[in-house]
């Protein structure tokens, strides 16, 4: 149905004003992923423990997830350093930062926005997980960057429903979602851009830069879509590393559904194009990205439920 002719001398509504008030970057998160950038003979283990010890929340959150079960430790700790030594270091960084995470995106909004928060911080959480194993996998020399990345690539979203949630809600709701079930559908960026002025990719890149966090990682993001237009080997593999994380999630909680032919625990028999354009970059068969996600599904699976328990 085409829109009704405009009357002479009237103008279009005026889009709404949005005033994007930036979230400030939490000292832990920041001094975490400062140290996360420094070659591991330079890591400071004291640093750490140091940084976790003066944020007592994050101390909490820390030990509580050392000693789940999915560490299966022998013995349950109550100190910082302790954790460290039993983890490493690259394991505990990684939990200060998903602790950052969850306390800068505490979602306070209306009850609708709920699944879509959870959605958000549940494939965001997987996302890294995913992200951080390609880099392994390949040896790629900055995975905890891959990891601290893949976290924070859904930033925005994370703003927008904080932010407006009687405007960004809504349009999570649309055609193909389920909201009796709880599983929305993401907007499209040119939804979100039509409605803000400003789509929640851009939004997370503006607030990367606004924290001062490596270009490396804001470029990552941004080009995750399309890691290929990147010409810096070094970010074009961040980006290929996030897409490849993105695919493997998207996979992970595919609703079967949507696919008639597929049973709850069969993979898909499409390749997604963030594993391709990976495999196709290291010059490496894709199925071997395809076992390695497909081997580690509850892995990451127990992971994110680790991350996200209250």
């Amino acid at each position: 149905m085409s829109p009704s002719p405009q009357p002479a001398g009237t103008r279009a509504p005026a889009q709404p004003a949005f005033d994007f008030t930036l979230p400030p970057l939490p000292t832990t998160l920041s001094e975490a992923l400062q140290i996360t950038r420094q070659k591991d003979a330079h890591r400071d283990i004291r640093r750490l423990v140091a940084i976790v010890g003066k944020d007592p929340v994050t101390s909490a959150y820390i030990l509580k997830r050392v000693n789940s079960s999915y560490y299966g430790l022998s013995r349950k700790t109550s100190q910082i350093d302790r954790a460290v030594h039993l983890l490493g270091f690259s394991e505990v960084c990684n939990l200060v930062i998903a602790a950052g995470l969850k306390k800068l995106a505490h979602y306070q909004g209306n009850a609708q926005g709920h699944p879509i928060y959870s959605h958000v911080m549940k494939t965001s959480v997987a996302t890294a997980a995913y992200s951080r194993l390609f880099a392994e996998h390949l040896y790629f020399s900055s995975a905890d960057l891959a990891f601290s990345a893949a976290l924070l690539y859904q930033l925005g979203r994370l703003i927008l429903i904080n932010s407006f949630p009687d405007q960004y809600v809504p349009l999570w709701w649309g055609p193909g979602s389920d909201p009796d079930n709880g599983i929305p559908i993401p907007p499209s960026l040119q939804s979100e851009k039509a409605l803000f002025g400003i789509s929640s990719l851009e939004l997370t890149t503006k607030t990367i830069q606004k924290w001062g966090l490596p270009v490396e990682m804001a470029f990552s993001i941004r080009f995750q879509e399309d890691p290929m237009k990147l010409t810096r080997p070094y970010t074009r593999l961040l980006a290929l590393t996030i897409a490849s994380g993105i695919a493997a999630c998207d996979e992970l909680y595919r609703d079967p559904s949507n696919d008639a032919s597929a049973s709850a625990d069969a993979p898909n028999p499409d390749i997604p194009a963030g594993l391709a354009m990976l495999a196709q970059d290291r010059a490496i068969d894709v199925q071997e990205l395809i076992t390695l996600a497909n081997d580690n599904r509850e892995k990451v699976k127990a992971f994110v439920s680790t991350i996200l328990s209250d």
